[in-house]
């Protein structure tokens, strides 16, 4: 455990005079917990982790669309099985717009598969709110692409 550097002296001298009738297991906790806590007392008595937080997917979509985009935008959102050609033939069902950009479907389809979330800039409100529209697949519970509207600021409109 490298701990030298991560704690204040009082702290080292602590962790070290404890240290040397610590089990192999209690020795390996305090290492992984000194990866993210910088006292003793935190690494030695799981205090909880101070200082993160979550940032919602929905705010950084909003940013940036917001700035620098500024431009109309459709979040497409999907499940996939992790088979291309299953997945792109579900999509191109469920958003039949697609089969009209096949250059766009496949980025969109890989973007999908590994992140399960897409961004996709509209160069005008007329354009974003008519393919919004053609990708409400009706006639299945099932499915497996949501398709979200959001406006030239950043904002959820509709989805």
């Amino acid at each position: 455990m490298r701990l030298q550097g991560v704690l204040n002296e009082g702290d080292l001298v602590a962790a070290m005079s404890e240290g040397h009738n610590a089990s192999f297991e209690a020795l390996e906790r305090w290492a992984y917990r000194s990866l993210f806590h910088s006292s003793w007392p935190a690494i030695k008595n799981y205090a909880p982790i101070e200082g993160v937080a979550l940032v919602p997917f929905d705010s950084l979509i909003s940013s940036a669309i917001a700035s620098p985009l500024g431009m109309w935008c459709l979040r497409a959102e999907f499940k996939s099985k992790g088979d291309e050609e299953w997945d792109t033939n579900i999509i191109s069902f469920e958003a039949p717009w697609f089969r009209d950009c096949p250059r766009l479907l496949g980025d969109v389809v890989s973007e999908l598969q590994q992140h399960g979330n897409a961004l996709i800039c509209c160069e005008s409100e007329r354009l974003a709110k008519g393919l919004h529209l053609a990708s409400w697949f009706k006639g299945s519970r099932s499915r497996r692409l949501w398709v979200s509207l959001y406006n030239d600021r950043g904002l959820r409109v509709c989805g």
